[in-house]
């Protein structure tokens, strides 16, 4: 015995033994939970996967369409030639027709003392002209039944495939919307999958904020150190002569204190 074989005879035996320990309702829990994990299964299947499997469903129609395309043809031609069987069959009954009123006509005309009757320089007998009319009757009613019957038949299979072909019809016009609603999906699809490509590329601006404040601290430290060098080579630069003079002056003017007042200030304190 095959082991998929096995477990199959495993899986019903374990069926039946839960319905029979847990009654129905365990039936239908495996039911539930079968029919979720089938749900479950399905929404993972990718979508253009999806789309694909509807595509192949639409095109597995073509070949019914073309077989009822043949049959269709086929019909028409069918009844094509049924078509000019009857106006043959009806051409010939109007002759028929005529020729035997001819006959009648003739039987008619010359009452029971006549003889002989001639057609076509041929001779024939009161009882052979009324044996030929009675045949032509028979064969003439015969065929009044086989043209009555192609008739109908006629008119059913016209009804027939008038109805096959807006049949036809309306199953090509379906396959064209099909097409039509599954290339919009297609489409809807890709801008979507376009979409989410575009967002990929998206950059953080948290890490573009984090970058422009690390450039501004560069920039304030370099025009700190720029401050700086400029204050340093402002001090080794040249004297500035009208602070050096202001700095002559103030120290000739304190030697000049202390070395002694003036003569008319010495004088002024003897007295």
């Amino acid at each position: 015995m095959g082991l998929t074989k096995k477990i199959g005879i495993g899986v019903v035996a374990s069926l039946l033994l839960g319905g029979l320990i847990f009654g129905r309702d365990f039936f239908s829990y495996g039911y539930t939970a079968v029919s979720k994990v089938r749900e479950s299964i399905k929404s993972n299947v990718p979508i253009s996967f999806e789309i694909e499997r509807a595509k192949e469903k639409v095109r597995s129609i073509v070949p019914e369409i073309q077989k009822n395309l043949t049959s269709i043809a086929r019909e028409e031609q069918s009844l094509e030639n049924l078509t000019k069987q009857i106006a043959s069959l009806e051409e010939k009954q109007s002759t028929a027709k005529a020729d035997m009123l001819t006959l009648q006509q003739d039987l008619e005309k010359n009452g029971t003392q006549q003889v002989q009757f001639v057609y076509s320089e041929r001779k024939y007998t009161r009882s052979q002209v009324e044996n030929d009319l009675a045949k032509r009757l028979e064969r003439y009613q015969t065929n009044a039944v086989s043209l009555e019957t192609m008739q109908k038949t006629k008119t059913i299979r016209e009804k027939s495939l008038d109805t096959a072909r807006q049949k036809l019809t309306a199953c090509m016009s379906s396959k064209r919307d099909l097409e039509v609603t599954l290339e919009t999906l297609a489409s809807r699809l890709k801008m979507i999958e376009l979409q989410k490509t575009t967002s990929s590329y998206a950059f953080d601006d948290s890490a573009i904020g984090d970058a422009k404040k690390t450039i501004a601290e560069i920039q304030n430290r370099l025009s700190v150190e720029e401050k700086l060098i400029g204050a340093a080579e402002e001090n080794v630069g040249d004297i500035n002569l009208a602070e050096q003079q202001a700095v002559e002056n103030i120290s000739q003017k304190v030697k000049s204190y202390f070395s002694g007042p003036p003569a008319t200030e010495k004088g002024l304190v003897k007295e």
